[in-house]
């Protein structure tokens, strides 16, 4: 009997290469073969990603759109989405801020959207989505449902500060809490944990808005003259 697939959610920023077809991989790897077109770069996947990154923001969204075949991943990718063979889900910030991560719908991939590969986020039609990830049909919707499990059956939670630290760690390193105000900090840091830990915050109330700040505060000050904008 074989053992169901691990769910797997990937970030908006390496998607269009996880996805790719093999094809435009290939044509990635001979056009860096060749002299002063992109940056050499290991067989890694994701270290060729890491490495593209390197050149920021949106001088990053600008180089990506206008290199191809990164722009033939990046069209294959919205194309999928498009049609509904793969799957994005995400934090609405725009117009109303959600509690918690949701599926797109396929035709906000649709018309005109205006992505950020390197900050995982897309808009369109007066919706913004963020800390955006990618998936096959049907997985990310298993792993958020699946009901908690505690330890030989006995009753109580499982510590949850590092997960918790985790993700705000991550966040903090996307840049994901500049410009926000502490409610709008706290509500993305409830939604990706509830995202990237589903079975230890399986409630929309989890994890709580006084442990997020307890977490963020200790945050602040286990970095060395760093504070959250």
């Amino acid at each position: 009997m074989k053992k169901p697939r691990k769910s797997r959610r990937i970030p908006l920023s390496d998607a269009y290469w996880h996805f790719a077809p093999k094809r435009l991989i290939n044509e990635l790897h001979e056009l860096q073969s060749q002299p002063k077109k992109l940056p050499k770069v290991s067989d890694d996947k994701i270290e060729n990603i890491k490495n593209l990154f390197t050149l920021g923001g949106t001088l990053f969204d600008e180089l990506f759109i206008a290199k191809p075949p990164l722009r033939k991943m990046a069209k294959h990718l919205i194309q999928q989405l498009g049609r509904e063979r793969l799957e994005a889900w995400g934090v609405l910030t725009k117009p109303t801020l959600a509690q918690e991560p949701q599926r797109i719908a396929a035709f906000i991939f649709k018309g005109n959207p205006k992505i950020h590969w390197n900050n995982c986020t897309i808009e369109n039609l007066g919706r913004k989505f963020e800390i955006v990830e990618i998936c096959r049909p049907g997985e990310i919707s298993h792993v958020l449902h699946k009901p908690m499990k505690t330890a030989k059956g006995r009753p109580g939670r499982p510590r949850v500060d590092d997960k918790i630290m985790e993700v705000v760690r991550e966040l903090d390193r996307r840049h994901m809490f500049e410009g926000k105000l502490e409610k709008e900090r706290v509500a993305l840091v409830q939604g990706q944990c509830r995202s990237q830990y589903s079975s230890a915050f399986p409630r929309e109330s989890q994890p709580s808005r006084t442990k997020v700040r307890e977490i963020l505060k200790q945050f602040n000050h286990s970095v060395s003259g760093k504070k959250i904008p």
